[in-house]
């Protein structure tokens, strides 16, 4: 029962440092790109510049985020990781599908789940190697 409950900590710890770092993310790059604050508050979408720069940070973080549910997961570390990855891909779909037909563009709120699963998936395994 330990393991389990260590192991639901390394995925909620793991969630809490994406979500810190991408919130941290988002708003140092809307300050710093021209556009990117404006179209939030009148509801167009922003630049296109800013949607990639946002999705490759964005995945970037998720991965090292793996790191931390990595660091502390019980053994099979792998599993946890999965429950990670699969956990991103839910909520991140869920928004997506909540969101369409909004200012983003849905290449963007459907490739953004995706690429942080892949990212929590591949970058947390080589870890645990």
């Amino acid at each position: 029962m330990t393991g389990t409950l260590v192991g639901i900590a390394s995925v909620l710890a793991g969630y809490l440092a994406m979500a810190v770092t991408v919130g941290v993310m988002n708003v140092a790059l809307g300050k710093a790109w021209p556009g990117a604050a404006d179209a939030a508050t009148v509801g167009k979408a922003p630049p296109t510049g800013y949607i990639v720069a946002n999705l490759l940070l964005g995945t970037v973080l998720a991965g090292a985020a793996s790191l931390v549910t990595a660091a502390i997961a019980p053994d099979p570390r792998i599993t946890w990781i999965g429950v990670f990855a699969l956990l991103v891909l839910a909520l991140g779909f869920g928004y997506a599908f909540k969101q369409r037909g909004g200012p983003q563009p849905a290449w963007y709120l459907f490739s953004l789940p995706v690429l942080g699963a892949l990212a929590i998936w591949f970058v947390g395994g080589w870890y645990i190697g």
